[in-house]
């Protein structure tokens, strides 16, 4: 679950949801300690709560993370609650 965490809080800033990140940002801070940061990134691109995309001026691009999972996004950061398509990516997580 805490890697779950560290993924998701990549696109969570003070209480609100950021739509997207440059590619360089996600494999920063605690989730590259954790080795695992291209396993959770394949798992919430198949879950569909992010997809790469193309940023003007950044050359490696970003993600973008789903429009219509903000409010579970939101829902877990605050109250750890799994909805939707995060609880989509717990069970692939789990099944990994």
């Amino acid at each position: 679950m805490h890697i779950m965490r560290y993924a998701l809080a990549k696109f969570w800033y003070h209480g609100t949801s950021k739509r997207s990140i440059s590619l360089i940002n996600w494999n920063t801070g605690p989730i590259k300690q954790t080795g695992q940061s291209k396993a959770i990134l394949d798992a919430m691109i198949k879950a569909g709560l992010i997809s790469k995309i193309k940023i003007s001026g950044v050359q490696e691009g970003g993600l973008s993370f789903d429009r219509d999972s903000r409010a579970d996004l939101k829902n877990f950061m605050d109250n750890s609650q799994l909805s939707g398509k995060i609880e989509k990516l717990y069970r692939l997580l789990l099944a990994d």
